[in-house]
């Protein structure tokens, strides 16, 4: 049986997530600066830099599984 995810399944989806992440992180950035999310001197924005990252790491993981695991 072969487990299958939003992402895995439709990996034009997962590309879409993993530039939405970097939007999200290089908007973080813009606004907080890298000094700023690091010292956490907005709980919202290094919330959602560090979320953005978790998301990226999600959709590329599914992306490397699609392109070079997957057997068909």
């Amino acid at each position: 049986m072969e487990f299958e995810t939003g992402f895995t399944k439709y990996p034009k989806m997962s590309v879409f997530m993993l530039v939405f992440a970097i939007f999200l992180m290089a908007s973080s950035i813009y606004f907080e600066g890298i000094d700023g999310i690091l010292r956490v001197d907005n709980f919202w924005e290094t919330a959602i830099f560090f979320s953005a990252g978790a998301m990226g790491l999600i959709s590329l993981s599914a992306l490397v599984w699609v392109v070079f695991l997957k057997e068909s």
